[in-house]
């Protein structure tokens, strides 16, 4: 699981990757025709959301536009802390475990945000089940893990990563394990892929050690914010071949 020793919260607020991760998954909900229409929600017919993972709660008032929110959270502390931050008549928050997510959410949700979680556990394929499982029939998964195993480095060690994916392994676990069809695959961090690479392969030679998330210089960080908004923005249009991460949109039939 993370490794909250080394969880910065304020970094959910400033750091390009959390900030242009959060970009990315609401430009994948729009295109999945989820709506802010408040004629929508003034006749309660909000779409019920849930985000696993949902660490301190940076990402549920972005959700909280498009539904009801629920937040889950293996960590009490965080759990707590987005409880306090950001519970409201629209987003509630539990500790829960994505292995082992609570009964009364079966069949429940008409989307489901995993944002860098399955690669969290060594159980991914029940980790996978159970996302299928409170997915509501019709309802949308959005998931991001890291990607390509051939850039594993201290830094997956650092963040307590059991593993990196290929495209089509994770197509294979989100169809067999999580029942789940329409299944859609981008890499992302593309077009800052040729930095990112580079330090990885820094990583290995110099052993460099950190989560990746050490605060970056003002401009840098600016910068590749910047890359992925534009890479969001260009998702609607083409999938990315190659990048550190992959999103993958899916539905439950």
């Amino acid at each position: 699981m993370i490794d909250t020793r080394t969880y910065d919260v304020a970094k959910e607020q400033t750091s390009w990757w959390f900030k242009g991760r959060r970009k990315i998954a609401e430009a994948t909900i729009r295109r999945l025709g989820f709506t802010t229409d408040q004629t929508i929600r003034m006749n309660d017919e909000l779409a019920e959301i849930l985000e696993v993972g949902c660490g301190s709660g940076a990402m549920l008032p972005t959700l909280a536009k498009y539904g009801a929110v629920t937040g889950i959270e293996i960590d009490s502390d965080l759990a707590r802390l987005a409880r306090d931050t950001h519970a409201s008549a629209f987003v509630d928050v539990d500790e829960g475990d994505v292995r082992n997510l609570p009964v009364r959410h079966a069949n429940r949700f008409d989307l489901v945000v995993a944002m860098d979680v399955i690669e969290h556990v060594s159980e991914d394929m029940q980790a996978v089940s159970e996302l299928g499982n409170v997915t509501a029939p019709g309802g949308y998964l959005i998931l991001t893990v890291p990607a390509m195993p051939s850039l594993w480095s201290r830094h997956d060690e650092e963040l307590g990563h059991f593993r990196r994916y290929r495209a089509e392994d994770l197509r294979f676990i989100l169809e067999t394990a999580g029942g789940f069809v329409d299944i859609q695959i981008s890499h992302f961090v593309s077009l800052s892929f040729p930095l990112a690479w580079t330090w990885r392969q820094a990583e290995r030679v110099i052993g460099a050690r950190g989560n990746g998330f050490e605060p970056q210089p003002a401009i840098l960080n600016t910068a590749l914010y910047g890359s992925l908004r534009l890479e969001g923005a260009l998702m609607s249009r083409l999938q990315f071949p190659i990048g550190t991460s992959l999103i993958a949109t899916a539905r439950m039939e």
